[in-house]
């Protein structure tokens, strides 16, 4: 499976970085959290449901603060923004 491939193939890592484009709800986000307590999941989500943002508190409750960042808005901008920012 995906997930066990991309954890195995960074098994040296100290960190794991995931990027999903869709947060919606969080499942898959609480699936790679789950998975491997390296992993830190970058999530850019429309923020359309009224749900999404208190789910960003939950995994900060769950699991250690700052292994979950949701930017809320069209991924269409947000993402190349990021990218950007990271990149220089």
């Amino acid at each position: 499976n995906l997930l066990g491939h991309v954890l195995r193939d960074r098994a040296a890592s100290k960190h794991v970085e995931v990027c999903e484009v869709g947060f919606n709800a969080g499942h898959s986000t609480l699936l790679w959290l789950m998975a491997d307590p390296r992993v830190r999941v970058r999530a850019f989500d429309l923020g359309i449901h009224w749900y999404s943002p208190h789910v960003t508190g939950f995994f900060d409750a769950a699991f250690d603060a700052g292994r979950v960042d949701v930017t809320f808005g069209d991924s269409q901008q947000t993402l190349p923004a990021f990218a950007a920012a990271f990149n220089s």
